[in-house]
């Protein structure tokens, strides 16, 4: 109905401004007003996600279970496990939790839409697993910067974790200094934190010793 998706779009207000917690009130009081399953299942669903990214995580994926347990084959069950992996991934950093949960997607409602983006986060974490089974092989340095400069990409483009992501970039600086990949992962935290974390001066100093510890390197030449 028109009112129950202006309230969703209120509690969404709440989440774009960063307030978790105000909208899973929101949500909660819409649950409690809704009579109809429709109405119970989108405020559960949203419920679920804004107390857990509020930090009540447990509680939230317990929420997001009850919509599974309670509308099972349905797109509701479907959208409540991509919730789950969502957070399971972005929240917690839990890749196994995350895989299992957006393996089942399909399953509740194969024309979900829910399933397409299931599978595209579910191979981001398959290739993740890779990059970091490689990068446990100490016998091949090169291929272990790579992994794990990737990892350090995986962070900041995939789950948008600029600071996990910053400090996996000096990780791979401090383990495989004499690599390509240490000129790369130079480059990526002066990006970070001038594009994303806005602090310039720190930018400029993390850029300043690319030439001279990198001279040959591209992004010496950036």
């Amino acid at each position: 109905s028109q009112r129950l998706d202006a309230r969703l779009r209120a509690g969404d207000c709440d989440e774009a401004a960063g307030d978790y917690a105000q909208a899973a009130d929101s949500y909660l009081r819409l649950l409690r007003d809704s009579r109809t399953d429709d109405g119970r299942a989108r405020a559960r669903l949203r419920y679920g996600s804004a107390l857990a990214l509020s930090g009540d995580v447990d509680r939230g994926l317990v929420e997001l279970k009850n919509v599974v347990d309670d509308y099972p084959r349905t797109p509701y069950a479907a959208e409540a496990l991509f919730r789950t992996g969502y957070l399971q991934e972005v929240v917690r950093d839990d890749f196994d939790a995350a895989g299992k949960a957006y393996d089942r997607v399909p399953e509740q409602a194969p024309g979900s839409p829910f399933v397409a983006q299931a599978r595209e986060r579910r191979q981001n974490l398959t290739r993740l697993a890779e990059v970091m089974s490689a990068s446990r092989d100490t016998t091949a340095e090169g291929r272990a910067a790579e992994a794990a400069l990737r990892q350090a990409e995986h962070y900041l483009f995939q789950l948008g974790k600029p600071d996990r992501a910053l400090e996996q970039y000096e990780k791979v600086q401090h383990d495989y200094p004499t690599s390509p990949a240490a000129a790369r992962a130079a480059y990526g935290r002066g990006w970070v934190l001038a594009r994303r974390l806005r602090r310039p001066e720190d930018a400029r100093l993390a850029f300043e010793p690319l030439i001279e510890d990198y001279p040959g390197s591209d992004e010496a030449k950036a």
